[in-house]
């Protein structure tokens, strides 16, 4: 042994190329996948966003339906009718008003006091259509002009103001701002009852 040693090299698990550190990576290797993990980015971005419109509509169609039972329990435990205001593309989705005068005789519009429940609209989710029918499997029948009064009676039932007595009910639409994701609430004339369904 002459007390010289040599240096042993490792072997590489890559081949090394001329100009390329042993053991590294090429700017076009690093760039595809930088691409591959932009486009995988993208697409959960683009899911996510219509799952958050998709919630948007039902979180709205549910705070509608809440309003009117409420609206229905409070016409008749009070003995008062109650006004429901419902706006489509606007700020407040749902108002309630109670009447000053008890009772079933159908009140000047200025009868009804001050707003007493709200529902503002939720970004991305808006009541599309009112129609004065009980629809369960027809879509909206157009974009809605202004605001609806329903109103609920002391004894349970619920009409759209202007709405002829013998109509059913009434049917409000609602969806996310692309007019996906939609909604229905049928609320029954007789009864005042509403329901929940999706279309």
């Amino acid at each position: 042994m002459t007390g010289t040693t040599q240096a042993q090299s490792k072997p590489s698990l890559r081949p090394s190329r001329p100009g390329c550190p042993a053991g590294g990576f090429t700017l076009p290797e690093l760039m595809t996948v930088l691409v591959i993990l932009g486009l995988l980015g993208f697409l959960a971005i683009g899911r996510t966003t219509q799952q958050g419109r998709g919630d948007a509509a039902l979180g709205l169609t549910r705070e509608v339906y809440t309003r009117l039972t409420q609206a229905r329990f409070a016409a008749i435990s009070s003995g008062t009718r109650v006004q429901v205001t419902l706006s489509p593309v606007s700020v407040s989705a749902v108002q309630l008003r109670t009447s000053l005068q008890p009772g079933m005789v159908p009140p000047p519009p200025a009868d009804f006091g001050p707003v007493t429940d709200e529902v503002t609209a939720h970004r991305g989710a808006q009541i599309v259509a009112i129609g004065a029918s009980v629809d369960t499997g027809n879509p909206p029948p157009g974009p809605a002009g202004g605001p609806a009064l329903l109103i609920f009676y002391p004894d349970g039932r619920a009409r759209l103001d202007g709405a002829i007595a013998s109509q059913p009910g009434t049917t409000i639409y609602i969806a996310d701002e692309l007019f996906a994701h939609p909604h229905r609430i049928v609320v029954l004339a007789r009864t005042g009852f509403a329901r929940t369904m999706d279309f």
